[in-house]
């Protein structure tokens, strides 16, 4: 349980800094006063990483709710469970809009390695979110043998 304990803890941490950063961002980008040319650029930058930083936020939330679940009910919790499949479709779905969002804000330009980037940038949370359904299916499968198990008994 103190592993659960400790991984909630990072994950209000990183939810924390999140928002801050986010707010930071925004009010760092109304506070500049630049030319034309560099507020557009700007401005797809701060486009790019709200869009990041922003969609990252439910997930988390998400992932503190279902770990408190886990830490009142016990491993096999089907709410839980629940709570971390839906955070692992919500950050498939961030990383497959991730590059779309950013081909369409970029100023830095729409050529084939610009996009490979990101492209390339959006396979980590990808790979995360599939991780997060993998692990909803281990906790859901462990709960109906665990229902069957007592059952038998």
């Amino acid at each position: 349980m103190k592993k659960i304990k400790l991984l909630r803890g990072l994950a209000l941490v990183l939810l924390i800094a999140d928002i801050a950063y986010s707010a930071y961002a925004i009010k760092k980008f109304l506070e500049s006063k630049v030319s034309a040319m560099y507020y557009e650029f700007q401005l797809s930058m701060l486009l790019i990483d709200l869009t990041k930083y922003l969609t990252i936020v439910p997930v988390l939330i998400l992932i503190v709710l279902a770990l408190n679940k886990f830490m009142r009910r016990g491993y096999f919790s089907t709410g839980g469970a629940r709570a971390i499949r839906l955070a692992g479709i919500l950050l498939m779905l961030q990383a497959s809009l991730s590059p779309i969002i950013h081909y369409f804000t970029s100023y830095a330009g729409k050529d084939a390695l610009m996009i490979i980037m990101f492209v390339q940038e959006a396979m980590l949370p990808l790979c995360f979110g599939i991780g997060l359904l993998a692990i909803a299916d281990f906790i859901i499968r462990g709960n109906k043998l665990k229902e069957e198990n007592q059952l038998t008994v």
